[in-house]
């Protein structure tokens, strides 16, 4: 039974609790192999090696051509998407607001006029 699950008032981890996890937890269970690791020049973005590799200059990340110019136009895609969302979101809460005072405008000139007619 694990430590949390007993809820035991005790703040640290008894002998039994610790050789039990001490088989199945630490880098002793994980570590790592030639197949974790990329092979050199490979792109970070299909994990594939690099065809026509195109390297940032700022950080030195290597990326295939295709790859790159894919995602770059992908992302473009998307804060063009995310931009006419606030655009419409920005339409929407300006036209409410312009409801409102309009709404306010009619409220206050019927009591007036209510209040002139006695």
């Amino acid at each position: 039974m694990a430590h949390s699950k007993r809820n035991t008032s005790l703040a640290f981890f008894t002998t039994h609790e610790r050789s039990l996890l001490k088989n199945t937890w630490g880098s002793q269970s994980t570590r790592l192999t030639r197949d974790s690791f990329l092979p050199f020049a490979s792109c970070n973005l299909c994990l594939q090696p690099a065809r026509a590799a195109v390297a940032c200059a700022s950080h030195g990340d290597i990326f295939c051509r295709e790859c790159i110019v894919s995602n770059l136009l992908a992302q473009k895609q998307e804060i063009q998407r995310l931009e006419a969302d606030e655009k419409r979101r920005r339409r929407e809460g300006e036209e409410e607001a312009r409801g409102r005072i309009e709404e306010e405008r009619e409220r206050s000139v019927r009591e007036f006029e209510r209040t002139m007619m006695g």
